[in-house]
């Protein structure tokens, strides 16, 4: 008991200390908030993840993206409950800078590392070009639903070859069944970003995107 007691006594201490150092408001709330809409963020992840488990339970299809999603958010889950168990313990709290100085960055939450990426794409240089003509659209209705991303390209490239006289399908996603774009397709026109659709279309003076609603394909190109 008496062990217990210069622990909480210890811990108390410390907390005081913390907030005598802490001399603007302003910082205080901005912290709150940065810390309250990521962890915000972490609750959303999860629940996408039991969404998914609950797909995989069922026999439903999911993407790729998902199921490493879900992994990624299994991984976060696994480092954080350990972390609170820790913390609940007697005296947890002072093992708490310990710990933040013992483990590396890299195994922080997605959520709170998403900033740097958002930084990293926001410094990815765009390729130079002239302001785009206004594209006009071209509505497509396939007679069988599309099996996967090939079909879909397959009828893209055939329209903008018959247009163009050149294959240039930037993008497509199929938001009903899960279908992507190209793996390595890229938006990013860094040297070590790997050119895609989207770097070709673009390079050579044309828009294409697609949109995908109730069964409708609807491709947006450049006039010839």
């Amino acid at each position: 008991m008496l062990s217990e007691i210069k622990i909480i006594t210890k811990t108390r201490e410390v907390l005081r200390v913390t907030a005598e150092k802490i001399r603007d408001p302003q910082a205080v709330v901005e912290i709150f908030r940065d810390v309250s809409l990521k962890s915000w963020m972490e609750i959303q992840q999860t629940g996408e993840m039991l969404n998914t488990l609950r797909k995989l339970s069922l026999g439903q299809q999911t993407s790729e993206q998902e199921r490493q999603e879900a992994i990624e958010q299994a991984k976060d889950v696994a480092r954080t409950v350990p972390a609170f168990g820790i913390f609940m313990l007697p005296g947890g709290a002072l093992l708490l800078p310990l710990v933040a100085k013992m483990v590396p960055w890299r195994l922080l939450p997605s959520a709170f590392h998403g900033e740097i990426e958002e930084m990293k794409t926001e410094n990815c240089p765009a390729t130079p070009r002239a302001p785009l003509q206004e594209p006009p659209t071209i509505e497509m209705h396939p007679v069988e639903p599309l099996a996967n991303f090939d079909a879909a390209k397959a009828i893209a490239d055939a329209e903008a070859e018959r247009r163009l006289d050149m294959v240039m399908l930037l993008s497509w996603y199929d938001r009903d069944r899960d279908f992507e774009s190209p793996q390595h397709a890229s938006e990013c026109h860094e040297d070590s970003a790997i050119p895609g659709y989207v770097d070709f279309g673009i390079n050579h003076g044309a828009e294409l995107k697609i949109d995908m609603e109730n069964g409708r394909f609807v491709f947006y190109y450049l006039s010839a």
